[in-house]
């Protein structure tokens, strides 16, 4: 989700996944009000789980947020198997 203003009903939905305990320790699904809102429950949750997000690359939203605030740093690589 990259707009503040969508047509459709689509939310944000962000899990975080514990890989010692194979178990998401953390959920959120939700729509806030402005996309940036939105950017920075995802952000709030890799700082606190210590966690790297995964996201989708073709919406730029969520790299420019995360760049703003100087995390590049909690954005995961693509995987290699998904580059592929």
């Amino acid at each position: 989700m990259d707009d503040d203003v969508s047509q459709t009903m689509s939310l944000t939905s962000t899990f975080v996944f514990d890989l010692l305990t194979d178990r998401i320790v953390a959920e959120y699904t939700g729509r806030q009000e402005y996309a940036d809102d939105n950017f920075e429950i995802v952000r709030k949750l890799c700082i606190f789980y210590n966690a790297k997000c995964m996201y989708e690359q073709n919406k730029k939203g969520i790299y420019s947020y995360f760049k703003r605030k100087g995390c590049l740093t909690l954005l995961a690589e693509t995987p290699e198997y998904l580059k592929e």
